[in-house]
């Protein structure tokens, strides 16, 4: 009898049936969520613990682990052959776990790129031979530093055996290797640990490794999570957690009605606003335009407006101006006749040494932060604020958050005038240092004075997507939302252009709404503790929408 007619039968053990991957790929594909959540527990193990000894982080590795079962979600129609799941699943596991690490550690991807052989694993040696005795740390600690400096050859088996508690054949099925060289890897690996930890465990390393990655393993909720993930994404707030609110759930319910979730639909949902995407940005309204594009041409493209570390050139331009009229003022100049500098110059004053060491920091940082790398930026800073004990003008700049650590966000929306206000500091103004300090999204008590703009086109937004909700048109939003029309109008136009409604297209909008309304509720709510409340318009119910 062949393996696919003895995994025939559709008999439950512990709440799964022993029914063989082609057959639950097939029902996945016919629109059966809980085919694909037996997948997803009958492989979680394997994917988490070859994503985890590819990218040597745990918490990191869940990332991977979620982000490949969506993947091979979204693109199982690609498989060919449904009976090659776990092969192809392994693929895809290896391409989101190489796509993290050219992402967030280029440097172990240069290592790997190009030396992993995906269909038979034969990795190369890429890592340090066993680390130096560690004899001061935790005993875990140890062990796990042994166990990351292995081989990925050795280290993959080894993890995927004991942090899963897959068997032998298990282990060998997934990777695509014989029984027996799984053995061997596994055994090998033991007696490396066996070595690099003798002098703190001693000659039984087994249980050791067993009791250390024990703690490590996947939550029990992790199906679960990865299924809501798939095709219940629930709506983030500002801090990154989930708000379930009654919008929010109502959003959340919108995906009973939708039959598959295509990838640029999810990577679209991914896209929009959440801690990352803020308000407080410099281009927020170009990343509003950018996931509507999306929307409207059902297709996601790369966009990084309005993200953490979206600095235009016209800011890296104004701040090099600053530096220069401080520099210019320090080595006496006013051969430049420029307002900027002219203003600037007034702002210092006379010179003194104070004063002049203290804009050296400021032009010597600024040029950092803006033009080179992070790591030689946060040193001079370093440096810096050593130095203000000696100078009054430096201990201001750099009193409790400081100068370095604004510079260290300089994404916010309001970078340019917080320079200013450290030229005035330097020159000796202390009035409006307490209320402009603060960093990001705290810069949004100040959005309706400072950049009014950005609120009102945000809320004109919000009522655009909430006439498509409705199936209302240009006309409804001139006659009820006058103040705001402009756009509102653009943003029902942007995400219609794709046609005629869908339950998919109703839940991205829904969810852009609910999305982009949160960071308005965050803004009103920053604003409320630093200045009375302003009258600043209703905002959108996405219930009164899903209703009508």
């Amino acid at each position: 009898m062949s393996e696919s007619d003895a995994l025939a039968g559709d008999r439950k053990v512990n709440g799964m049936t022993n029914q063989p991957d082609e057959k639950l790929v097939l029902r996945t594909l016919d629109g059966d969520h809980e085919a694909y959540r037996e997948l997803v527990s009958r492989y979680q193990g394997h994917v988490y613990g070859l994503a985890y000894s590819l990218v040597g982080n745990w918490a990191d590795a869940q990332d991977v682990a979620q982000e490949t079962f969506i993947r091979a979600y979204s693109n199982l129609d690609h498989l060919r052959d449904a009976a090659r799941f776990a092969a192809w699943l392994r693929r895809v596991a290896f391409g989101v776990a190489m796509n993290w690490l050219r992402s967030f550690r280029p440097g172990l991807f240069k290592h790997l790129d190009g030396k992993v052989d995906v269909e038979r694993l034969e990795i190369p040696d890429f890592t340090p031979g066993p680390p130096e005795v560690l004899q001061k740390r935790e005993l875990a600690d140890a062990v796990m530093e042994a166990i990351n400096s292995l081989p990925a050859k050795y280290r993959v088996p080894l993890t995927m055996f004991h942090l899963n508690g897959l068997s032998y054949q298990k282990v060998a099925d997934f990777l695509d290797i014989p029984l027996g060289t799984a053995k061997s890897m596994i055994h090998r690996a033991r007696e490396k640990l066996r070595t690099a930890l003798a002098p703190v465990v001693g000659k039984e390393i087994t249980p050791m490794i067993q009791e250390v990655l024990n703690e490590h393993k996947l939550p029990k909720k992790f199906v679960e999570r990865l299924t809501r993930k798939c095709w219940e994404t629930a709506v983030l707030d500002a801090t990154g957690e989930y708000v379930l609110d009654e919008e929010a759930e109502a959003v959340n319910a919108m995906t009973a009605g939708i039959a598959e979730y295509p990838e640029w639909a999810l990577q679209v949902r991914d896209a929009m606003p959440k801690y990352g995407f803020e308000m407080c940005s410099h281009r927020w309204l170009d990343g509003l335009d950018d996931v509507m594009r999306m929307i409207g041409k059902e297709e996601h493209f790369s966009s990084t407006a309005g993200h953490c570390g979206d600095v235009p050139g016209r800011i890296v331009d104004a701040a090099e101006q600053r530096a220069a009229a401080v520099q210019a003022w320090i080595e006496g100049r006013h051969s430049d006749e420029s307002n900027l500098h002219k203003q600037v110059a007034q702002y210092l004053g006379d010179p003194t040494r104070e004063k002049r060491e203290a804009a050296a920091c400021f032009v010597e940082l600024v040029r950092a932060f803006f033009l080179e790398p992070d790591e030689r930026a946060a040193e001079l800073a370093k440096g810096w604020r050593t130095r203000a004990e000696n100078n009054e003008i430096l201990k201001v700049m750099f009193k409790g958050e400081g100068f370095d650590n604004l510079l260290q966000n300089i994404c916010g929306f309001k970078i340019v005038d917080r320079l200013d206000l450290y030229i005035r500091v330097i020159g000796g103004d202390r009035l409006e240092a307490r209320e402009r300090r603060g960093v990001c999204n705290d810069q949004l008590r100040f959005v309706l004075r400072d950049d009014p703009a950005r609120f009102e086109v945000t809320r004109g937004y919000l009522w655009g997507l909430q006439a498509y909700l409705l199936g209302r048109n240009a006309e409804w939003l001139r006659s009820s939302k006058p103040e705001c029309a402009g756009a509102a109008i653009h943003a029902l136009r942007t995400v219609s252009r794709a046609g005629a409604p869908t339950p998919l297209r109703h839940w991205l909008v829904a969810s852009l709404l609910k999305s982009t309304k949160i960071w308005c509720q965050c803004m009103l709510n920053r604003m409320a503790k630093a200045e009375p409340q302003a009258d600043v318009g209703d905002l959108p119910n996405v219930l009164d929408a899903l209703k009508a």
